[in-house]
């Protein structure tokens, strides 16, 4: 069914990584990065990653071309490569692949999943001639003949008659999905992976974005099936990108400075290419929650936040530069944080990560603390000596903060007691001086359950800085209850003077949620059934443990 020998691929693939393919010429042009993996290349290649499923796929026209968890292994190899790509940065993937004889497949899966005869969908790929045509579509024809496979089973047609590169491009389709990664299709053999995702799972269509129409007659029928394409687009417009253009590589990589290009005006970020370091700029929005005091429910809505952007289809991160808490989390790295920004990571549905909260204070004494930088603890220190020591901290307080700019679209920030108390605010590393160190937007939450919110309000605005207060952007009145109509003149006098709009007044809400210190409402709570009764504890005896205090408790 091809001219060319398996022996060619192999060759192309360690040429991909001395960038002398035109796949890398134009990846390089484009100023994207190429990463080739070996899911199923007939010989070993040394110097491309190994993500094989076996030596080639059978001779589907004597049976099936994989055994079924074959197939599912090669779309996990896929899944895996677009979780790492995604962890290290990029925002948009693109699809493409090096194979002999894949046109086939695709053609034979194309014919099977949409129901259509094999000589509508084949095509001559890299140049057969007419009786070479015909050999391919008996192929084909045969091998559906012989595997009978099932159309409402798209696993099962793909491990009958599909490749190891179509199934490692499904799972790329699935795993940028699954992040809300948006991934480029580039050719027919691109475009079958992405029409077996679909019917996989019929959302990750919305994260699929074409680059061309292919040649060969599959590509618009999967085109149209997924629902990319109309059959009447077929115009002058349509033919932006054809083969004809490029040779037989497929345009994925060409198309990338338009995708760029149309994101930055859309207001968005494009990270097809990793975010440059070289400017220094944070490359996330960003938002900073403060509190007019500790508890003011700074944790809570920040966690709000992060769950809304999340929503709204943005990669989000929490971030709190310094957390004072005795009640910690253990990170899957051993590392130790604050579980506040754990309980956010949670609602950005992302995993916690120790650069999210990089200084942790675990208080010993009423004047000293256990101090645990980036997860690992530096020792104890006493306030006096802790306040002369922590300005040294911000270089490292920023380098997590722009590491995870750079893997986000939004970081969320959280300040920590009171941005007003000047007192601290010399060398401040956690409020406005981190604030300012970023260039973030400042929301400025107040507590009326405790009273006085005007005042915590207006008093924390008028004790900024000129220019900490043009970061302030809106007031927000947490923990009301009641009839707000009451509480609208206060608001209205509110934003007369302090010249600060109130962007929101949010009712009171019963939470059960972990607490961090001892101003936590649970614990002021003496009416429960156990109120004055000892509390008995039982331990589990477990084999390994990574943190255990113990002690003798009343409630």
């Amino acid at each position: 069914v091809s001219q060319t020998g398996q022996e060619v691929t192999a060759i192309v693939a360690e040429n991909f990584i001395d960038g002398k393919s035109c796949t890398a010429i134009m990846c390089k042009r484009a100023g994207a990065d190429l990463y080739p993996v070996d899911v199923g290349i007939a010989v070993d290649t040394p110097r491309v990653e190994k993500r094989k499923c076996r030596r080639g796929t059978a001779n589907m026209t004597k049976g099936p071309a994989m055994m079924r968890r074959e197939a599912v292994f090669a779309i996990e190899a896929g899944i895996s490569k677009a979780l790492e790509l995604e962890k290290a940065g990029y925002r948009i993937l693109a699809a493409g692949e090096m194979g002999i004889g894949n046109t086939t497949t695709s053609a034979a899966v194309t014919a099977v999943l949409l129901g259509m005869d094999p000589a509508e969908v084949t095509g001559r790929g890299a140049g057969l001639s007419d009786e070479g045509l015909r050999k391919k579509t008996d192929a084909i024809r045969r091998a559906i003949d012989i595997n009978r496979p099932d159309p409402e089973d798209p696993l099962g047609v793909l491990s009958k008659v599909g490749g190891f590169d179509i199934a490692a491009l499904t799972g790329l389709f699935l795993g940028g999905a699954s992040l809300r990664v948006p991934v480029v299709i580039d050719g027919v053999i691109s475009a079958v992976a992405a029409l077996i995702a679909a019917r996989l799972e019929p959302s990750c269509r919305d994260y699929m974005l074409p680059s061309h129409i292919s040649g060969e007659p599959a590509a618009m029928a999967v085109m149209t099936a997924l629902g990319l394409i109309q059959e009447e687009q077929e115009t002058e417009q349509g033919k932006l990108f054809r083969e004809k253009e490029f040779g037989k590589k497929g345009p994925g990589p060409a198309v990338s400075p338009i995708l760029h290009a149309g994101m930055h005006l859309g207001g968005l970020r494009c990270g097809i290419i990793k975010n440059d370091k070289k400017t220094g700029a944070f490359m996330a929005k960003s938002i900073m929650i403060q509190g007019t005091m500790s508890n003011a429910g700074k944790s809570l809505l920040a966690a709000g936040l992060c769950r809304i952007f999340r929503q709204d289809g943005y990669r989000t991160a929490p971030f709190k530069s310094q957390n004072m808490a005795l009640n910690s989390f253990i990170t899957r790295e051993g590392l130790e944080m604050g579980r506040a920004q754990v309980m956010q990571a949670e609602a950005a549905g992302i995993v916690p990560d120790v650069r999210m909260n990089p200084v942790l204070l675990k208080p010993t004494t009423d004047t000293g603390s256990q101090v645990i930088v980036r997860g690992e603890v530096l020792g104890h220190m006493d306030a006096r000596r802790y306040f002369a020591y922590k300005k040294g901290l911000m270089p490292m307080i920023l380098e997590a903060y722009r590491s995870l700019s750079e893997e986000y679209d939004i970081i969320v920030i959280e300040g920590a007691g009171s941005p007003a108390e000047i007192n601290l605010k010399s060398d401040d590393i956690v409020n406005m001086g981190l604030a300012k160190a970023v260039g973030a937007p400042v929301l400025l939450v107040g507590d009326i359950d405790r009273g006085g919110v005007f005042a915590q309000l207006l008093g924390t605005h008028m004790l900024l800085e000129p220019d900490e207060q043009a970061l302030l952007k809106g007031f927000i009145i947490n923990k009301f209850r009641g009839d707000k109509t009451i509480l609208d003149p206060g608001v209205r006098m509110l934003e007369e003077r302090g010249g600060v709009p109130v962007v929101g007044v949010v009712p009171y809400m019963q939470l059960d949620l972990d607490d961090e210190d001892s101003l936590s409402p649970q614990l002021e709570q003496t009416n429960r059934p156990s109120a004055g009764k000892p509390v008995e504890i039982a331990v589990i005896r477990l084999p390994h443990l990574s943190t255990m205090l113990c002690g003798r408790w009343a409630a």
